[in-house]
């Protein structure tokens, strides 16, 4: 279980803000045990007015990303393309690395995720005000969403701020080294990975959700 904070003060002001976020390990029975750790949490800027203040995760935020699996924990913060993988009790056993650069936000990044905003409205409401103020990050988060297959293999998601966008994953076997690349249909989510399938939602003919089950060739 994740319980996330952000903190807000006197003090604060408008800008890029990132929350904490608590991993709590539970019972069957729904009992606390115990804290494995305080992880950065998402990114979200923040706009502090003399009456009022707003919060928004905007485009290209930095997320954390996290998968369980036996009694492991993977995490990344998307800051670098590092996965850290915890035991049970917090203590942290392996990284997993990957030295690629994080994608820069080009111009055309920025013009495709302002287009919508001036298009739906002539006068802006708060939320268009929240974002036309709000500065963009010179480069993307280096991953996405993490998975572990049924055999203990690591995967994640290249990131794309488009929803239901990923369309490319990088396996790493339980030891932390890289297996390769997977393409995946996009315009959908991943539930589940086996040992020669993956299962997940799509949308099929007009927007209607889709179970589906592919094979996956290795």
């Amino acid at each position: 279980m994740r319980a996330r904070r952000l903190a807000l003060d006197s003090e604060t002001r408008s800008g890029f803000y990132r929350d904490t976020t608590l991993y709590v390990r539970y019972t069957l029975e729904g009992v606390p045990i115990d804290t494995l750790g305080a992880f950065p949490g998402d990114e979200r800027y923040v706009r502090v007015d003399e009456e009022w203040a707003a919060s928004l995760v905007g485009p290209f935020a930095r997320r954390s990303q996290s998968a369980v699996a036996g009694n492991s924990l993977y995490f990344g913060s998307s800051d670098t393309y590092q996965i850290e993988t915890y035991s049970s009790d917090g203590t942290l056993k392996r990284l997993t690395r990957r030295p690629i650069p994080n994608r820069p936000v080009t111009d055309a990044d920025v013009e495709e995720c302002e287009r919508p905003i001036r298009e739906r409205s002539e006068t802006p409401g708060p939320l268009q005000q929240l974002r036309r103020s709000m500065t963009y990050p010179e480069t993307m988060p280096a991953h996405g969403r993490l998975l572990v297959d049924a055999v203990g293999n690591l995967w994640v998601a290249d990131y794309d701020r488009r929803r239901n966008h990923e369309g490319r994953w990088t396996v790493f076997d339980p030891d932390g080294r890289m297996l390769g690349t997977v393409d995946t249909p996009v315009n959908g989510r991943i539930l589940q990975i086996g040992h020669d399938y993956v299962l997940g939602v799509w949308l099929g003919e007009l927007d209607v959700e889709q179970v589906r089950v592919y094979e996956l060739l290795k």
